[in-house]
């Protein structure tokens, strides 16, 4: 079991340093309603390059604005009108706003302004329960540029050393630097490479395959697997890692959460096959 007292010393962070290069043309989808398909034919990775534009359709810019000013985050879409994010990219902000076709920053997309946010009841500043939904004020149009991810059906993709993968525009930052905040954001998408080390009841631990980690900026951004399929499922939502952003990283586990996440997008159902969608509803999910 995680200890409590130790994850919430942990400073929040969000994620990247190792990634994909795809050069393959954009794989065919069915647009009126798939979810998991990325676009790509390989998925490779490989140190150093940025991922190939749009290759995951589902990734979104999450923009929030406080007291503090405005905070960035990462998010995925799970239905035309839904994503999933951190639950602490949603706290004590007034106005949330996310961006959909990004891949590069200094392009933001189009941005969808939030008509409602949804934090689960259970958060308190932990990451067991650090999960939230946005509903978009319209539903987006999918597209090459915009697509769903699916949302998890079996646990066994989520057992220690089974692989996934993460995407954002976090920080770029020397792992020995001594604050948390002091990188460059990265200006394009870029993935990570992570082997799954723990899975609790309520939490899953990854660290990148060479080390890497989750940085500032990257939090809210899905950890998602690759099915038997060739779907992509999400399995976790990045909310806290180590200081230098190397070492393991920590997710609320999607699975366990399956059935609030569910209860709360009734009016907007996930976009996925009809035997996917006979199988999520069977499963029994911890």
């Amino acid at each position: 079991m995680f200890n409590k007292s130790y994850i919430a010393l942990i400073l929040y962070c969000c994620l990247l340093v190792k990634i994909v290069v795809a050069v393959s043309p954009p794989q065919i989808r069915n647009l009126q309603c798939d979810c998991g398909v990325a676009n790509e034919r390989t998925s490779k990775i490989v140190g150093g390059a940025v991922v190939t534009p749009y290759k995951y359709p589902w990734m979104v810019t999450v923009q929030a604005d406080s007291a503090n000013g405005l905070s960035v985050c990462g998010g995925a879409l799970i239905t035309r009108q839904y994503v999933l994010t951190a639950a602490h990219c949603l706290e004590d902000h007034w106005s949330v706003s996310v961006g959909i076709a990004v891949h590069d920053l200094a392009r933001p997309g189009q941005m969808i302004p939030a008509s409602e946010k949804i934090i689960h009841p259970n958060y308190i500043g932990e990451p067991f329960y650090d999960v939230g939904l946005i509903k978009l004020s319209e539903a987006v149009t999918l597209s090459e540029e915009v697509g769903t991810l699916c949302l998890p059906h079996n646990v066994k993709y989520e057992q220690p050393g089974r692989h996934a993968f993460a995407a954002g525009w976090g920080r770029i930052r020397p792992p020995t630097s001594p604050k948390g905040k002091d990188g460059p954001v990265r200006r394009f998408l870029k993935e990570i490479d992570l082997k799954i080390l723990q899975a609790d009841e309520w939490l899953i631990s990854a660290e990148g395959i060479t080390g890497s980690g989750v940085c500032n900026g990257d939090s809210g951004s899905p950890l998602f697997t690759r099915y038997e399929d060739g779907r992509f499922h999400v399995i976790g939502v990045t909310s806290i890692g180590l200081k230098y952003c190397s070492g393991p990283s920590f997710y609320p586990r999607i699975s366990a959460l399956n059935q609030w996440i569910m209860s709360n997008i009734m009016d907007s159902a996930p976009c996925e096959t009809a035997s996917h969608q006979k199988a999520l509803n069977e499963t029994n999910y911890l």
